[in-house]
């Protein structure tokens, strides 16, 4: 019923957080990662090159990915590692640059709430 598998992608052993989502919205799935060195970073099947979306997202211990404004497009909930404060990144532009960056993939974190250190996961 199945063909073989087929290796993808390989690595993801330092990854902290992993999902799939249609970030850059050519309506196939994308593999979306942070990694233990703060780098949060998006790989394409279609087109097969890796992207680096941003820093600095060490300082999370939880990512999930949502939709909490309901449009459609894939958002992202963190939760602060320092205080415990819930965030959400909304999805913003995607717009690579030659270099393979796309820095306003999501948008600035906005508060959700507070004290979610409190609680073992988000989803």
């Amino acid at each position: 019923m199945f063909a073989a598998p087929e290796l993808v992608i390989q690595g993801g052993a330092d990854d902290v957080f992993q999902g799939l989502a249609d970030v850059t919205g050519d309506s196939y799935p994308d593999f979306l990662f942070s990694q233990g060195n703060g780098i949060l970073g998006l790989f394409d099947f279609q087109n097969g090159v890796t992207y680096t979306l941003g820093w600095g997202w060490d300082t999370l211990d939880a990512i999930a990915l949502s939709d909490p404004d309901f449009n459609g497009t894939p958002d992202l909930v963190a939760r602060r590692r320092s205080d415990g404060a819930l965030l959400v990144y909304l999805h913003g532009v995607w717009q690579p640059t030659p270099q393979n960056t796309a820095y306003d993939a999501f948008r600035a974190p906005q508060p959700l709430g507070y004290n979610w250190q409190l609680n073992d996961i988000i989803t």
